[in-house]
């Protein structure tokens, strides 16, 4: 048998994957209304959705709530995915980067990441980024995957993959 033993993870590039990307995602569904009770989000909210991909997230969040959705995200490719997919161009769609965040202080009233944090190299500057926005009372919402789901997930039979997912995603302590 032939062991592969992987030294360094390299970053994925997005821009390579934009074209198909949701067609290998689920649907949001419950999560969206999860990010809308947590981060408080109402029509008069102004939000921010760090690492916003191809705008699954920020489109149907935006339509079901009203609220006034910022999109981030670096790979451009999936930004130009996320703009042709937003018919109501009620997002303003960015390039950026969470760890250096192109916007004022406390202008946002909500934050949100969904499953973006194991991507961020520092993510202590991301979440210093996230405070810098953030109105005083600001609420932040991180959705990830907990070591327990990675253990329990499908590809367990992949032990390879287990143990480089439980490098790169953070441990709920930890957070």
């Amino acid at each position: 048998m032939v062991k592969y033993r992987i030294s360094q993870i390299p970053g994925t590039d997005y821009s390579k994957i934009a074209k198909y990307y949701d067609r290998v995602r689920t649907e949001p569904g419950d999560l969206l209304s999860r990010i809308a009770e947590y981060g408080e989000i109402k029509p008069q909210s102004k939000v921010l959705d760090v690492g916003c991909g191809t705008g699954r997230f920020p489109i149907n969040l935006s339509s079901m709530t009203g609220c006034s959705l910022h999109g981030l995200e670096p790979s451009v490719e999936m930004i130009k995915e996320a703009f042709a997919k937003d018919i109501s161009r009620r997002i303003a769609w960015i390039r950026g980067d969470g760890q250096k965040l192109p916007f004022p202080n406390e202008i946002f009233d909500s934050v949100y990441m969904t499953f973006v944090l194991h991507h961020i190299e520092k993510k202590d500057l991301v979440l210093q980024e996230i405070h810098r926005v953030l109105k005083k009372a600001g609420r932040c919402v991180i959705m990830t995957t907990s070591h327990s789901q990675i253990k329990r997930h499908v590809l367990n039979d992949f032990p390879g993959v287990t143990a480089i997912d439980l490098k790169r995603f953070p441990s709920v302590p930890l957070l």
